[in-house]
């Protein structure tokens, strides 16, 4: 639900009012901002959240209001993300994992996560365009994969292990965005399974082998970024898997969060360093939160010299 300090509202008819209303519900468009922002679709999200918090507000809300707003910002979001930068990561051969993998049940079912692929894609794509050299190995995501990346798709968890240990002596980095399953099912069955009337099933589920863990066992100078995506008890684990996992950061976020969780064209990030530093952002767009994860990747590149 929608969360504003009282009092932060007491300008009700003024441009900056609204502002921060869409500022919170995150209705700016956020891609493709050569097109025209989708007024109606607003209008319709100003309907249904908006107008029990701030009735009169919203009854004075024209569409010119809105478009000018959309307008503005994304102008603004697009600056900031389409920004001339120095090709500052020639040279380099950045490893990045994107997506879920899936593990069979029978060829029918199988079990996954929520995870889209956009921050790993956001990555990717945001590496190549500083010139770097890009490896996406992706499990199954409904996404095209950025120009000039070699991409390496998957769809099971070992099948993702093994084409990162593929590439591994290509690299000098790996940034592993991917949500991959944590346990495969022992029985999967060749056939697809069938209902016997006895009112249930059960699978036995094993571990997954570890792919980032597997990966900082052996990295050398190489820089390794992971990810944590929790639920509850965000930093603590996250510094359990920073040190467990030997990386050189970890780019946690509570998926819980409005704004942050999977199939979110938007995250709210924190990074964490081994010697426990850390940093938030501000909520953004991933593409965004790529450039930022990069822009640490650099500095990280220097301390391995």
């Amino acid at each position: 639900e929608l969360e504003i300090r009282k009092g932060e509202l007491l300008e009700q008819y003024h441009f900056c009012s609204l502002e921060k209303i869409f500022i919170e519900e995150r209705i700016y468009k956020d891609k493709k901002f050569e097109e025209a922002p989708n007024v109606d679709r607003v209008c319709e999200h100003i309907d249904e959240r908006l107008t029990p918090y701030y009735p009169t507000l919203v009854r004075e809300v024209t569409k010119d209001d809105i478009l000018k707003l959309l307008e503005s910002r994304a102008s603004v979001q697009k600056d900031r993300v389409t920004q001339s930068r120095p090709r500052d990561l020639e040279g380099h051969c950045i490893l990045v994992t994107a997506g879920p993998t899936i593990e069979e049940i029978d060829p029918v079912r199988y079990i996954s996560n929520r995870s889209s692929g956009k921050m790993g894609y956001a990555i990717a794509d945001r590496a190549a365009r500083r010139g770097a050299d890009v490896i996406l190995v992706s499990g199954p995501v409904r996404l095209s994969p950025p120009e000039g990346v070699e991409l390496i798709p998957v769809k099971s968890t070992k099948e993702m292990l093994h084409a990162c240990e593929s590439v591994f002596d290509r690299v000098d980095a790996v940034i592993k965005a991917a949500a991959p399953s944590d346990f495969y099912v022992v029985n999967a069955s060749d056939h697809k399974i069938k209902k016997d009337g006895q009112g249930g099933m059960t699978l036995e589920l094993k571990e997954n082998p570890d792919i980032i863990a597997t990966l900082g066992k052996k990295k050398g100078d190489r820089v390794l970024i992971g990810f944590a995506a929790e639920t509850r008890n965000l930093e603590e684990y996250a510094r359990d898997k920073i040190r467990r996992k030997n990386l050189d950061m970890i780019v946690a976020n509570n998926v819980a969060l409005p704004g942050a969780g999977f199939d979110q064209d938007t995250n709210i990030v924190e990074f964490i360093l081994p010697d426990g530093s850390m940093e938030k952002l501000e909520p953004m767009q991933k593409t965004e939160v790529a450039d930022q994860i990069l822009d640490r990747l650099r500095k990280l590149y220097q301390t391995k010299k």
